[in-house]
């Protein structure tokens, strides 16, 4: 019988593509657990485990055959992506799967078991007793990119630039549409987002709006943003050489910047579309500023839950749901007026078991004010059991993390179907402003 060999095809891909896993020369109608397991940069892994059938020939395709135990079940071909929980190994649990530094691969191994293993925690056991290795088979390393090979990366400061961002410029021949995307609570610039759609042909500014030096260090209220600042990015992505703005650019918010998404659409040309991924479609938190106008935040101190004991597991979820649906909708502090904006295009998205903001209420009342004001371009897209944060796809779920010092934050959602819907929000998001930035596309019937 030939060795074992795991084969990933393609060796090197995407963060976002699909990859063909195979092993192959393993002995015939036998059970076998495979093994996925990443460190990220701060030292913590994350791990999966899937027990598959052989076939008569000693072969496991992941692409047809079915695991029948472990962390996930059924025909999952990104199964050992999306799956991957938390490992015992960490020093604290609850920890978030993110790669800060997208200029090197995310490092997966995959190795092949000769023993039945039906859980992470199954596994560790054998681990503790150095018990794993004896069982190994075989073992592989795939390469997951965040950059397409050719893609530019270039940094801009508040000091040197105005504003503080990293843009991501597509390999090959210009001017390409442009984009601007914002994380949501969380400081700085996160870029694996930016970088995954400069490999499908847009160049895209990981832009902050906080938590670096020349912004605002934290949400503490009251919290207020100047739309100048924005206003200052959209003219520079407009004139870059790389960027086709002739019909403006498009912008990407989550969570709590959705709200300056909405409000950029509200004030300021040159934007042609805006996604808004489980956020706020009236002005709650921060404030705004912009030449003459100032709009107050309301008062969202309740929602850092002061005097909560560490390694409680909280949701702002229900606190927003009475902030927002008690509300004045009609508030010059609470409006934002993008419904009537029909020049902008709007995708909205909503995770329906979102333990973090009131996304549905959020995102039907989106939909009510889309069509009183007939607006004649706009989208919404609804997923059941669904959670927070919907990112691209093959990342795994995060139901409840935590950082250093910090409370845990629930985020919601079941972790098999969330991740169906990251993969097919994901498409919809880049078929939208393909749609929308890039003229001569033509969208499949």
């Amino acid at each position: 019988m030939a060795s074992p060999a795991i084969n990933v095809y393609p060796e090197r891909s995407m963060f976002d593509e699909k990859a063909h896993i195979t092993i192959k020369g393993l002995a015939s109608n036998e059970l076998f657990t495979l093994h996925s397991i990443t460190r990220t940069e701060n030292g913590n892994s994350f791990e999966c485990v899937a027990v598959y059938r052989s076939n008569d020939n000693g072969f496991i395709d992941l692409c047809e055959d079915q695991s029948v135990g472990g962390t996930f079940t059924g025909v999952e071909p990104m199964g050992l992506f999306w799956a991957m929980v938390p490992s015992p190994l960490n020093k604290r649990p609850h920890a978030r799967l993110m790669q800060k530094d997208v200029t090197t691969p995310m490092l997966v191994k995959i190795r092949v078991l000769d023993i039945m293993i039906e859980s992470v925690e199954e596994l560790h056991q054998l681990r503790k007793k150095n018990e794993l290795e004896r069982h190994e088979l075989i073992v592989t390393e795939v390469r997951r990119l965040f950059m397409a090979p050719g893609t530019k990366r270039k940094t801009y400061t508040v000091q040197e630039d105005g504003f503080h961002g990293t843009l991501f410029i597509p390999p090959g021949d210009g001017p390409f549409p442009g984009v601007i995307s914002m994380f949501g609570g969380f400081p700085g610039v996160v870029e694996f987002k930016a970088a995954l759609l400069a490999s499908h042909g847009f160049a895209t500014l990981a832009l902050a709006f906080f938590g670096v030096p020349g912004l605002v260090t934290g949400l503490e209220s009251p919290l207020y943003l100047d739309l100048e600042y924005f206003e200052k990015v959209v003219d520079f992505m407009r004139k870059q050489p790389c960027i086709d703005g002739r019909d403006g650019i498009g912008v990407i918010g989550l969570s709590m910047s959705t709200l300056v998404a909405l409000r950029m659409a509200e004030f300021l040309p040159g934007i042609r579309c805006v996604v808004c991924i489980n956020g706020f479609t009236m002005g709650t938190f921060p404030g705004i500023k912009y030449k003459n106008i100032s709009i107050p935040p309301m008062d969202c101190s309740v929602l850092y839950f002061p005097g909560a004991p560490l390694d409680s597991i909280l949701s702002s979820r229900n606190l927003l749901d009475n902030l927002i649906q008690n509300a004045d909708h009609d508030d010059i502090g609470i409006k934002i007026d993008f419904y009537n904006k029909h020049n902008i295009s709007f995708l909205f998205i909503a995770g329906l078991d979102d333990d973090e903001t009131p996304s549905e209420f959020c995102l039907n009342h989106a939909e009510k004010k889309l069509k009183a004001a007939k607006h004649p371009d706009y989208k919404l897209l609804r997923y059941p059991a669904t959670g927070h944060s919907i990112e691209p796809p093959y990342g795994n779920h995060t139901r409840i993390s935590a950082s250093v010092g910090q409370t845990m934050r629930s985020w919601g959602g079941l972790a098999h179907i969330h991740c169906k819907a990251q993969e097919d929000a994901w498409l919809k998001q880049i078929q939208f402003l393909r749609e929308n930035l890039t003229r001569d596309f033509s969208p499949k019937l």
